[in-house]
């Protein structure tokens, strides 16, 4: 009915509106929108003057400031014009409200998947790109918005690394990603068998691979994910390493810092009886 919702026949109480971030999942209503910013935290002004959503995405999606509804007590006077229930107008408030809209200036991030094992006088298994260590081609990557659990919701894109093990996730809307590599990935015949990620995972947003690897150090049933990026235009970090990156975005709306190291696993156990 143009965007109206209520929830009716409520307990007097404090309460909280929340928007799923699967709302913001490929070809869901809010796909390429971000929240508005000036969110208003009273009870009492409508969409007119005073939208309720948080003005930065969260792992999770958004969510309104607490309302506190009680019977008698709700503002007079506001637009329920779209309220199909029976309560009266001071039992009622329809003043929260969600804005969002379709950023202009988009954000990409990205970089290297290297096998860490000290080719050419580098150290193995650091989480440091030295000496001559090369980077893996052919491994498939997946970028989720935090919050969002790998195998039960959709990936916001997906990509194989390629020239020397490089990836990108180019022109993307604002908000907090994670990139994952997937465990068919580590499978017999794929670029990665029988490897595991490299040691001392990073969790900061700043440093290239020269520096700082984000997989996580554990190896799942799902695979290997990062840290959460929170990526907002003009704001990204600068002066990274980003020659081999083929978008059109300015450097400060690129993090080309989400790497990933991986190293041979030699040692192997076995299992079994009878």
């Amino acid at each position: 009915g143009g965007g109206f919702y209520q929830f009716d026949d409520l307990r007097p109480g404090q309460y909280q509106l929340h928007i799923p971030v699967a709302n913001f999942d490929p070809g869901q209503p809010l796909d390429g929108f971000v929240t508005c910013t000036g969110a208003g935290a009273d009870e009492v002004s409508d969409q007119n003057v005073d939208e309720n959503g948080q003005d930065l995405s969260v792992a999770g999606g958004i969510s309104s400031n607490v309302f506190d509804l009680q019977s008698g007590a709700e503002p007079m006077g506001e637009d329920q014009s779209s309220y199909t229930g029976a309560l009266t107008d001071a039992d009622v408030n329809f003043t929260a409200d969600f804005c969002f809209y379709p950023p202009t200036e988009r954000v990409a991030v990205g970089n290297l998947v290297w096998i860490d094992d000290g080719g050419g006088g580098g150290v193995a298994d650091n989480g440091i790109l030295d000496g001559a260590e090369v980077g893996a081609d052919g491994v498939s990557l997946a970028l989720y918005r935090c919050g969002v659990q790998v195998g039960v919701g959709t990936p916001v894109s997906s990509t194989v690394t390629a020239g020397g093990g490089f990836y990108q996730f180019d022109t993307l809307v604002q908000g907090s990603y994670y990139v994952h590599v997937a465990p068919a990935n580590f499978a017999d015949g794929q670029p990665l068998a029988r490897y595991i990620s490299s040691t001392g995972q990073g969790a900061d947003e700043l440093s290239d691979q020269n520096a700082d690897e984000n997989g996580g150090d554990t190896l799942t049933v799902v695979g290997v994910s990062s840290n959460c990026f929170d990526l907002q235009p003009n704001s990204e970090v600068s002066a990274e390493d980003q020659s081999n990156y083929t978008g059109a975005l300015d450097d400060d709306n690129v993090n080309f810092t989400a790497d990933f190291g991986f190293v041979l696993l030699t040692e192997r156990v076995a299992i079994g009886n009878l």
